[in-house]
């Protein structure tokens, strides 16, 4: 059994119009989980909800920062949470689920 509060936990949000896909990954890149948030200041605390669940939580890689990710890139940084632009196809974290983005660790 993983202990979570030692787990080096990375967020990765990608982003879109209506919806944002948020998961959680550790170190190694195994996905932890991930949840489907709306494009809203609801859906951005969600999001910090979900993302603070993890004690271990270093910083969130968030796609298009300057367009669909601006309101949650700038939710989190009030949050005080570490943010990192994730390019489209070489994300900062690879999220592996049915949404999943193309990239590499």
């Amino acid at each position: 059994m993983v202990n979570q509060d030692h787990l080096e936990v990375y967020g990765g949000i990608d982003t879109h119009a209506d919806t944002h896909h948020v998961a959680a990954i550790d170190a190694t890149g195994r996905r932890l989980a991930d949840v489907q948030v709306p494009a809203t200041a609801a859906g951005y605390q969600a999001a910090l909800r979900f993302l603070r669940s993890w004690p271990g939580l270093v910083k969130v890689g968030i796609e298009c920062t300057g367009s669909y990710g601006a309101g949650v890139s700038r939710a989190m940084q009030v949050a005080g949470i570490a943010v990192d632009e994730a390019q489209r196809r070489c994300s900062l974290v690879l999220v592996e689920s049915a949404h999943s983005w193309a990239g590499s660790l």
